[in-house]
């Protein structure tokens, strides 16, 4: 655990280069590119899911790409990330560290090109925020990875440019279906919703939770026989009920609803309520929160299917905080620093809490503590 308790320290550190020149921002923005690259692409037996995971690769082929079996043979896994297995075992060496190191070269690129392009001038902060979001923004598999992929849509939900936006999203959906959900945010950019609608919605949510946590089961029941999908929400939700499975926060609750209200009266303070572009981030704000708050206990994996739209978050905090500091009063840049700080402190706080630390990330073990490379 201390091992990233200290390299989250440091990360929220390097924030202070922010006051340097656009090209030493670049510069530290690349060393963590390649520290998180090497970090999380040369794990051994760390992370979630890893010896399943590398069943996957090891077993991947070109002729078993689009028929490959998991679970004793009952589901399909999705075509895309057996491809890109039978791919990378071709054209570079046929090691799991290889495919790991491969994805987390690309995820890292991603971030480091996502920060520059939409918050180019605290292009680090937003980067913080980025990998301040736990051990899977680093040490992940196939779902992360098709939540990477999805961050290169988002550059078309802004450009207006569908064609790129379904293709990129698309892709991420051979490697896992879950994405296609983020479908639907394209649109998004003309859903002005008043404040009134949001925190309606949020309270329903609340309270939609409180009435079906003790009635998950019996709604498994009640799909039936639907072959693949009766079967992935049977297995997700007996996973939840044990040791991975998250109880409910009322803290949290309490932490959307505080955020929501920023985010709320920050479009009202700076005249966003028309802007299309500030509107569909907070849809998608919306959509995690509501998420998280319905799919808690008993079906927290179920809660994926928002993990598409945190990039949306991280967008819409950076955006509060450049309007911040641009307005250079001090009360503003205080807040802005303040409101900034306690994200970042709350992201350190959640990494270090997670149920999943000392069974999947500590200790940290990496490929030169098994002799593999």
């Amino acid at each position: 655990m201390e091992t990233y308790l200290i390299i989250d320290i440091l990360l929220l550190l390097s924030c202070f280069f922010e006051f340097c020149t656009k090209k030493t921002k670049q510069k530290v923005l690349f060393l963590w590119m390649i520290f998180f690259t090497l970090f999380g692409g040369l794990r051994w037996e760390t992370g979630g899911d890893w010896t399943l995971y590398k069943g996957y690769f090891d077993a991947a082929q070109w002729g078993s790409i689009l028929s490959y079996q998991r679970w004793e043979g009952d589901i399909s896994i999705d075509p895309g990330y057996m491809f890109l297995s039978a791919l990378v075992k071709t054209v570079f060496v046929d090691e799991y560290w290889c495919f790991n190191l491969m994805i987390g070269f690309f995820a890292q690129y991603t971030y480091y090109r996502f920060s520059m392009e939409f918050s180019p001038k605290h292009p680090l902060m937003m980067y913080v925020l980025i990998l301040g979001t736990g051990m899977n923004s680093y040490m992940f598999v196939r779902s992360g990875l098709s939540v990477v992929v999805c961050y290169w849509a988002y550059r078309y939900i802004r450009d207006r440019k569908l064609v790129r936006f379904l293709l990129v999203v698309i892709t991420a959906g051979l490697i896992h279906k879950q994405v296609l959900l983020f479908i639907p945010l394209y649109w998004a950019v003309k859903w002005h919703f008043k404040w009134q609608i949001y925190v309606i919605g949020y309270l329903c949510c609340c309270v939609t939770y409180l009435i079906l946590k003790d009635y998950i089961s019996l709604l498994i029941f009640a799909l039936g026989d639907l072959g693949d999908v009766t079967e992935k929400l049977q297995g997700y939700t007996a996973e939840d009920t044990g040791i991975f499975g998250r109880q409910v926060s009322y803290g949290t609750w309490g932490m959307y609803f505080i955020m929501l209200c920023i985010f709320l009266y920050m479009r009202k303070r700076f005249v966003l309520e028309k802007d299309d572009w500030y509107n569909c981030m907070l849809v998608g704000f919306f959509i995690i929160i509501a998420s998280n708050t319905v799919f808690t206990e008993g079906m927290s994996t179920l809660g994926r299917i928002a993990a598409p739209y945190k990039p949306a978050r991280t967008i819409l905090v950076m955006m509060v905080v450049n309007q911040l500091l641009n307005n250079r009063r001090y009360g503003a840049t205080r807040f802005a620093i303040v409101f900034f700080l306690g994200l970042a402190f709350l992201n350190i706080y959640k990494d270090v809490n997670d149920p999943l630390m000392n069974v999947c990330f500590a200790p940290y073990r990496s490929v030169f503590d098994f002799n593999t490379l």
